[in-house]
């Protein structure tokens, strides 16, 4: 980590960005600087706000956006919050040392402290950018996949109910808006759809985003039930009787939930997987070999 990194990071020692260390996945030359913080901070809030207040100063928004030049205190923390998750930084607290080491503080200062009303400022922070990226996510989704009225749709998944004969019935737009260079959906779209679960009809009204994670739902649902059994303490249901390759059952055991995204296991973990995936097609191949003939055959 470079020195005049080094400098001002006074929370985190330096091996805590060194591999191995706590923080090993955070580029330290991403994080806020003291140069992040200017021009315009006026300070933390003053003392003797409470939780309601905070929350009522940040309501709505995300609606009408942060102007520097009217709120630069605010825009200011949104900007380091969203330096320290750039640069990978998750947790709480470790945000609010890096944006308390940005801004100078005391080592010993009262916001540094659990519970301070700068943290939550800062919690509130994080929601606000939150918010924003959903905006964008539902105008992106809306705009990569325009929908009207009578179109057909795949199956989908809602609160693990499976909606087949999917139709769209009637669409309400976002309300739109651009900002900084960026589509917003101020308002999400409004999608409704009749389908069929348990012989049912059924009308639901989602929003793109809500749509897009339904159809999701799906696919890894199908996918599931391609490889995994499906036990009620009788019968296995149908399943593959060639066994798949340890790729094709990527996040199926929870030692290859890194797999996903196609990123390799490695060591221990890859021996793991491989072992875990191993032991689950023997059993099963004993499983129908000990059913006889008709369990081959359901398979």
């Amino acid at each position: 980590m470079p020195e005049q990194q080094a400098s001002h990071l006074s929370s985190f020692p330096p091996h805590a960005f060194r591999p191995g260390g706590l923080l090993s996945s955070v580029n330290p030359e991403k994080l806020p600087t003291p140069t992040d913080a200017l021009p315009g901070f006026s300070g933390p809030p003053s003392p003797g706000l409470n939780y309601s207040e905070i929350s009522d100063a940040w309501q709505r928004l995300h609606v009408r956006g942060i102007d520097a030049a009217v709120d630069p205190r605010r825009a200011i923390l949104v900007r380091l919050v969203s330096l320290c998750r750039s640069a990978g930084l998750f947790y709480s607290d470790h945000i609010k040392s890096a944006v308390a080491d940005a801004l100078s503080l005391p080592i010993n200062a009262e916001e540094r402290q659990e519970y301070s009303a700068f943290g939550t400022d800062l919690s509130f922070a994080g929601v606000y950018l939150q918010r924003l990226n959903t905006m964008a996510e539902e105008a992106q989704l809306w705009a990569d996949s325009p929908l009207k009225v009578r179109n057909k749709l795949p199956a989908i998944r809602v609160n693990n109910e499976r909606i087949t004969t999917v139709r769209v019935v009637n669409v309400h737009a976002p309300k739109m808006t651009e900002r900084d260079g960026q589509r917003l959906a101020l308002r999400p779209a409004r999608i409704v759809l009749s389908g069929r679960n348990a012989g049912l009809d059924v009308t639901l009204t989602l929003s793109a985003g809500e749509l897009n994670a339904a159809r999701q739902a799906q696919l890894r649902h199908a996918a599931a039930r391609r490889f995994l059994p499906d036990t009620d303490g009788t019968r296995v249901k149908r399943r593959p009787v060639s066994r798949p390759s340890i790729q094709d059952t990527v996040g199926l055991y929870p030692q290859q939930r890194a797999l996903t995204g196609g990123t390799p296991l490695a060591g221990p973990a890859a021996r793991n997987a491989q072992t875990t995936h191993d032991a689950f097609w023997e059993l099963t191949a004993e499983t129908r070999a000990a059913r006889g003939p008709a369990a081959q055959e359901s398979t």
